[in-house]
């Protein structure tokens, strides 16, 4: 019994330090088994969703589908037919054409008027004649690049319909009927370039509005 007492609080002490030995194993034993995940604090979960989530349809540009097809002529770079979408500009056939030449005359055209199916878009060259009735682009009125021009007959065309011609003003409507009553009628398109003050550059600007019967 002396012993016991002399040595009953060493006991004690050992004995709560083996039941505190064994709490902190078994703890540690529980962290082990059921990890917690560590989330990097620079690492934000929203921003890394939506870097991973493809582009909806609503983040792409719809440009409209090309629905008319616009003939472009005179003092653009590339001359052609394009095709372009409703509501489209003169401007937008510029562009599609590359763009106005350096002696285009800007003056007589109007980028901003609406084109449509069939429409023939004239640039005219700076001191080129032309007449109100031209197809040359304006906002609105005879000169409305939106809408296309007949073709004129070479062989009944009146002096006013000559000059409806691009790049045919009084003088060479003079000349086209003084030919017709000296040679007689056009067999085709390129006997005009026999006319006095006809020539490649200007044939080329007519042949898509001139026909012969």
């Amino acid at each position: 019994m002396n012993w016991f007492q002399k040595y009953r609080f060493y006991l004690i002490g050992v004995i709560f330090m083996l039941m505190a030995a064994v709490f902190l194993i078994s703890g540690k034993r529980e962290e082990t088994e059921n990890p917690v995940p560590v989330i990097p604090d620079h690492l934000n979960v929203g921003e890394t969703e939506e870097k991973k989530a493809p582009p909806g349809p609503e983040t792409k540009r719809l440009l409209p589908k090309p629905e008319f097809m616009v003939d472009v002529k005179g003092a653009v770079k590339r001359p052609g037919v394009y095709e372009l979408w409703p509501g489209a500009r003169v401007k937008d056939a510029v562009d599609h054409a590359g763009g106005l030449l350096e002696n285009a005359d800007g003056r007589q055209v109007n980028l901003a008027s609406v084109l449509s199916d069939g429409s023939a878009v004239y640039i005219p060259l700076e001191g080129e004649e032309v007449n109100a009735n031209v197809p040359a682009p304006s906002g609105g009125g005879p000169q409305d690049a939106g809408k296309s021009q007949p073709a004129v007959n070479l062989n009944t065309a009146s002096l006013e319909e000559l000059q409806t011609l691009p790049g045919i003003g009084p003088s060479k409507a003079e000349a086209i009927l003084s030919y017709r009553e000296e040679k007689g009628s056009f067999m085709a398109p390129e006997d005009l370039k026999e006319v006095s003050g006809i020539g490649d550059k200007t044939f080329e600007k007519l042949k898509d509005f001139i026909q012969v019967n």
